[in-house]
């Protein structure tokens, strides 16, 4: 693979799409959103539209903090489309998973979660992001 092959894959296109969601972890993100929606079907307990956008946006936010701290390492190597989407835009790297953060704060509030569940959230959310702070070292 040519240097200028991961330049134009990162770059959206009509048949690029897929690749350029993949590369800015938004299938990941998705997953999340779908496991909550597996769950509250499964336990036959619906929950708000909310719920899933606060999924999406937080994981979201662990997910490209976590792409942003490893470009250099480890993605470099195994996910180069993903490596050079964040390698070539540092603003990228530190605005977008501050923006999912806030989308992720600003869905849950709606959602009304109680003090448990908000301990739980900021938990795990604390969690993804400890983990994807320490691989950048």
């Amino acid at each position: 693979m040519r240097p200028s092959d991961v330049q134009d894959a990162t770059r959206p296109a009509a048949a690029g799409i897929v690749v350029w969601m993949t590369a800015r972890q938004i299938p990941m993100a998705g997953s999340a959103a779908a496991i909550v929606f597996a769950a509250a079907q499964t336990l036959e307990r619906p929950l708000a539209i909310w719920w899933y956008l606060a999924a999406f946006f937080g994981t979201w936010c662990v997910y490209l903090r976590d792409s942003a701290a490893s470009c250099d390492a480890e993605d470099a190597i195994s996910q180069p489309l993903r490596a050079a989407a964040f390698r070539g835009s540092r603003r990228w790297s530190v605005l977008m998973p501050a923006v999912a953060a806030v989308l992720a704060l600003v869905c849950v509030v709606p959602a009304r979660p109680g003090p448990v569940a908000w301990t739980m959230l900021f938990a795990i959310g604390g969690l993804g992001l400890l983990h994807a702070t320490r691989t950048s070292k």
